[in-house]
Order: structure tokens, then sequence, then C-alpha cells
């Protein structure tokens, strides 16, 4: 189809559109939605296509993170269900049963106990000395200050049902 002055062609697409729908397309990024531009930094409409080593390179990168990416980890709120369910009480029960263990545990660790659940692990505070580091963007030595890490180290039932 000849171009005209009225209609702008996406040669690429075979796609023309009058005016009128261009400039609703340029506004409402719906020509990004068909063409897959959404989050993207290029200012221009459409990417430019990736060919050869680059390409192998990117394809193979995705094919490997399938394959290193962790399981998805439980968080609070799944543990909440869980407990939930195994226990037989309502939602809010087992949250708040959750939060005080939680809340326990870290009261214990700033006062610099150890907390101890046998046969799970052992909860307990490490000082970290200061330390002499370099900045990567400058190169310039600084100092790491000193520092308070909480620790957990597992204990043999849980270490052996993990290794089952």
């Amino acid at each position: 189809m000849p171009e005209s002055s009225d209609f702008k062609a996406f040669p690429h697409r075979g796609i023309e559109f009058p005016p009128v729908l261009r400039d609703f397309f340029d506004v409402s990024g719906v020509v990004a939605l068909l063409f897959g531009q959404f989050g993207t930094n290029t200012p221009h409409r459409f990417k430019p296509t990736i060919r050869g080593a680059a390409r192998k390179k990117r394809m193979n990168r995705r094919r490997l993170s399938a394959f290193c990416k962790k399981e998805k980890a439980m968080n609070k709120l799944e543990l909440v269900e869980q407990v939930a369910s195994e226990t037989e009480t309502s939602k809010a029960a087992a949250a708040a049963a959750v939060d005080a263990v939680l809340d326990a545990i870290t009261n214990a660790l700033k006062k610099g106990d150890e907390v101890r659940l046998v046969g799970f692990g052992t909860f307990s505070v490490k000082q970290r000395a200061e330390s002499k580091g370099r900045n990567p963007a400058t190169g310039a030595e600084i100092t790491i200050p000193a520092s308070t890490n909480a620790r957990f180290k597992p204990g043999a039932t849980l270490k052996n049902a993990l290794n089952k």
C-alpha cells in the first residue's frame, strides 16, 4: 500500500494508521504494549534486534537462570498460615504466636543471650571487630565499623531432617 501524507507506516509490521490513531497510540502507549516496549529505557518506538554472538549469550543466560534460581522462600504470612492449619487455630492466633516467638528471640539476642531450641538450633550473637576495607569506586581505604550480628547454628535433628 503506498504511503500517503495522511498515513504513517510501521514497515516492519506492515501496519498503517491514520494520524488520529497514531497520536492516540503515542500518547496511550498502546503501541508499546503491542510491540513489547514497556519497561525499556529506549526512547524510540522499537527495540533494536539483537543478533549473532550477543543473542546466543543472552539466550544461554536465560536458559541457565531457570536452573540456577533458588526455590521460593517461605515468608512470614505463609508461616502463619501453616501454623494455623497445623494447630487448627485462627490465623490471628497463629500470627500472634509467631510474633511472640520472634519477639522473644529478638529480645534475648539484644541482651546478648543465646536461644537454644533443642533439636532445631541455636541463635546467638557474634561481635564483629572494626576492620579496614577499600571503597570499590575510589580505591580509598576506609574503616568498617564494629557491628553485632545474629547467628544461627542448626541442631542435629534439623540437619538430619534436611539430609534425608
